[in-house]
C-alpha cells in the first residue's frame, strides 16, 4: 500500500492505534497488566501508594488542552480548504479537504502517539493520533464529533521487552441542525475510519467519551515511555490517564507495569486483583498477575494462575510466530509458511509475519508468493523507516 493518502480516509492506515500491555519474560524482570485497587470502586481513581514517591518526579504530562489544540498552520489550512460558508459544517467537505486538497498527505506512523498539531505537522500518526487530529479540525468547523471504540480482534507487537495489545478507534462526524443548539441532523453523519478495507456497515462500534480518548492518548504515551525505559515519564502519564478516565483498565495495566519495572510487584498485584474480581477470565490481567506473583517468589501461586490462563488461552499471542521463526532457522519452510499464515490469520504481528512468510515462500521455491508477502510486509509497516526498509527489499527482489 502506498505511504501517501488514499482518496478517502477510511482507506489510509494498516494498524490500530491505542495500546495496552501484556508481559514478556525478559531477563530476570517481570511486567504486568490491567489493574484496579482492591478497595477502589470501578470508576474511582486508584490511590497513590506511598511507594510512588520512589519515582523521580517527571515533567507534567502534556495537558488535555494541548492534545486537541489547533496550531496556526491548522487554522490556516482550514481557512484555505473550506473558504465558502456553505461548505463549512459539512462532514464530507472536511473529509474531502483532508484528503484531496493542498499538500496534506497522511502516512501511518506508530513511532509515537501524536497530538493533533503534531500529527498535522508530521502529516503522520497512528489511528488514535489521526482521530484526534480530525476531531480537532472538525470541532473548529462546528461539526459534532463522536468517538468510537471498534470491536475487533487485537493486534500484537513487541517492543522493549513488552507485548503490546493494540485496539482500534474511529470517529463519526455530524452536521449540527441550524435551528438547534444541542441536536444534530442524523442524515448528515459520516464515520471516518483509518483502517483499510474496514466494513463500516458491519462494524461493531461502541461510543466512547472524549475523556476516554484522552486516557488512551496518555496511556499510549506511558507505554511508549516504558518501552524506552523512562519509568518516571511512564508513571506520570499513566496516572494522568487514570485522572481523565479512572475506569480505563489499560491505563491501570500500564501503571502495574511501571510498578513491576520499578521493583514494586506487590503494588502491581493489588491493581491486578481488582480487575480479576470484575472480570475473572481477563487474559491480560491473569498473565500479568502470574508475573507479579513470580516476582515475589510465590511460584506455586504463579503456576496456578498460569494453568488457569492456559485453559482460557491455549495459544498465547505470537506463539505461532515464535514457532515459525524456529522453523525458519531449521529450514523447515513448509512448517514456517503454515505458522506465519496462522499468525497472520489471527491478526498477529503485522509486517514481521509477512516478511517471514516471504522468506518461507522463497525457501519453497515460489517467488510470486514471496513477492506478494513482501509487498504485504511493506504495506503493514509501522512507520516510514520500516516501510522504506521493506520497500528496498522488494525493489531488490523485483530486480532479480
Amino acid at each position: 500500500m502506498p505511504a501517501t493518502a488514499r482518496p478517502a480516509p477510511w482507506n489510509l492506515l494498516p494498524l490500530p492505534g491505542w495500546r495496552r500491555l501484556r508481559p514478556l519474560c525478559w531477563l530476570a524482570a517481570s511486567v504486568a497488566a490491567l489493574a484496579g485497587c482492591a478497595s477502589t470502586p470501578p470508576g474511582a481513581l486508584p490511590p497513590v501508594p506511598p511507594a510512588d514517591a520512589r519515582f523521580t518526579p517527571a515533567s507534567m504530562p502534556i495537558s488535555a488542552e494541548e492534545v486537541f489544540a489547533l496550531s496556526p498552520a491548522m487554522r490556516q489550512y482550514l481557512a484555505g480548504s473550506l473558504p465558502r460558508p456553505a461548505q463549512q459544517r459539512q462532514p464530507a467537505a472536511l473529509v474531502q479537504a483532508l484528503n484531496t486538497r493542498g499538500d496534506l498527505r497522511l502516512e501511518y506512523d506508530a513511532t509515537i502517539t501524536r497530538t493533533a498539531a503534531q500529527a498535522f505537522e508530521a502529516r503522520a500518526g497512528n489511528c488514535l493520533s489521526l482521530v484526534i487530529m480530525t476531531a480537532a479540525l472538525a470541532r473548529a468547523q462546528g461539526l459534532a464529533v463522536t468517538y468510537n471504540l471498534v470491536q475487533a480482534e487485537p493486534a500484537y507487537t513487541r517492543e522493549g521487552g513488552l507485548l503490546f495489545t493494540s485496539g482500534h478507534v474511529n470517529l463519526t462526524l455530524g452536521r449540527p441542525l441550524r435551528d438547534a443548539g444541542s441536536r444534530y441532523d442524523l442524515q448528515a453523519f459520516l464515520t471516518v475510519d483509518f483502517l483499510p478495507g474496514e466494513d463500516l456497515l458491519g462494524q461493531k462500534r461502541q461510543p466512547i467519551s472524549e475523556a476516554m480518548v484522552l486516557a488512551m492518548f496518555m496511556n499510549n504515551r506511558a507505554a511508549e515511555a516504558l518501552a524506552q525505559g523512562r519509568l518516571p515519564e511512564a508513571h506520570a502519564h499513566a496516572r494522568e490517564a487514570l485522572r481523565h478516565s479512572p475506569g480505563f483498565e489499560p491505563a491501570r495495566n500500564t501503571l502495574a507495569v511501571v510498578y513491576l519495572r520499578g521493583g514494586l510487584p506487590a503494588e502491581a498485584e493489588a491493581l491486578l486483583r481488582t480487575v480479576l474480581a470484575r472480570a475473572p477470565e481477563h487474559r491480560d490481567a491473569l498473565d500479568n498477575l502470574r508475573m507479579a506473583l513470580q516476582a515475589q517468589g510465590r511460584s506455586d501461586e504463579a503456576a496456578a494462575v498460569a494453568a488457569r490462563l492456559a485453559a482460557i488461552e491455549p495459544e498465547p499471542p505470537l506463539r505461532s510466530y515464535d514457532r515459525a521463526m524456529a522453523a525458519l532457522r531449521q529450514q523447515d519452510f513448509g512448517a514456517a509458511r503454515s505458522l506465519f499464515q496462522r499468525e497472520i490469520d489471527r491478526g498477529g504481528c503485522g509486517a514481521p509475519c509477512h516478511h517471514g512468510l516471504a522468506i518461507a515462500w522463497l525457501g519453497l521455491g515460489n517467488p510470486p508468493q514471496a513477492q506478494r508477502a513482501l509487498q504485504a510486509a511493506r504495506d503493514a509497516s509501522g512507520n516510514s523507516q520500516q516501510r522504506a526498509i521493506y520497500a528496498a527489499k522488494l525493489e531488490r527482489f523485483n530486480a532479480r
